[in-house]
């Protein structure tokens, strides 16, 4: 009766809550500049080391959502800084969910309860999954928009910059991850009203002449 009970307590958490949310992070990063894998690893490890830092000890970093500052152009797939422009490019990135048989929870809980008996959907050909006790290890690949926005943050804190250019997988609450370039510029001087929509031409003085530019990130 006991076990039956537990089960029952397991289902009806899982049908209230839906899939499990898993941790945003970065699935990609490349720097701009000459090619350095081992920097590229070394600033994605860096998310793993500052993700659990608390708000309060973390620099400043903007993000803006499918918007450019004036300086910075994105045509054909391809983002350039005007000559003159206070900002650098940093590198580019994407955000996701890390799944398979040891999804990272957003719930710690579900650790304790999925890791387990993750070998045994692995040996019964995932015939173990539809056992009610793994129903709260299903995952959802989506995130609040304002997870994806921490995820983007704190990559940009391991990358050296501090202001994101954010486009969201989707257009929902809840959004697939994002893609997005990282700068550096001063932010005491950065004018947030001073941007326009990723869409929208430059006007005829403002990208006369263009820093490299790089390939649109992909998820």
């Amino acid at each position: 009766m006991r076990h039956l009970a537990a089960v029952a307590v397991l289902v009806a958490a899982t049908l209230s809550t839906g899939c499990a949310a898993l941790k945003p992070r970065p699935t990609s990063y490349t720097a701009f500049g000459e090619a350095d894998p081992a920097r590229d690893k070394s600033v994605l490890e860096g998310f793993d080391k500052l993700k659990e830092e608390p708000q309060a000890s973390r620099p400043e970093v903007k993000v803006l959502v499918d918007t450019l500052p004036v300086g910075v152009d994105m045509k054909d797939g391809t983002i350039s800084v005007e000559d003159g422009a206070p900002y650098e490019l940093v590198g580019k990135f994407s955000i996701g969910t890390k799944g398979g048989l040891f999804p990272d929870y957003k719930d710690g809980w579900r650790k304790g309860l999925c890791y387990p008996q993750a070998p045994l959907v692995a040996v019964t050909l995932l015939a173990w999954a539809v056992v009610p006790t793994y129903w709260p290890c299903f995952t959802s690949g989506m995130m609040s928009r304002t997870d994806a926005i921490d995820a983007a943050k704190t990559l940009a804190w391991s990358a050296g910059a501090n202001l994101v250019l954010l486009s969201y997988a989707g257009s929902g609450e809840e959004v697939g991850g994002g893609v997005g370039f990282l700068l550096k510029t001063d932010l005491s001087a950065f004018d947030p009203k001073q941007v326009r929509p990723k869409d929208a031409k430059s006007s005829p003085g403002e990208a006369a002449v263009t820093r490299p530019a790089t390939l649109t990130p992909e998820i």
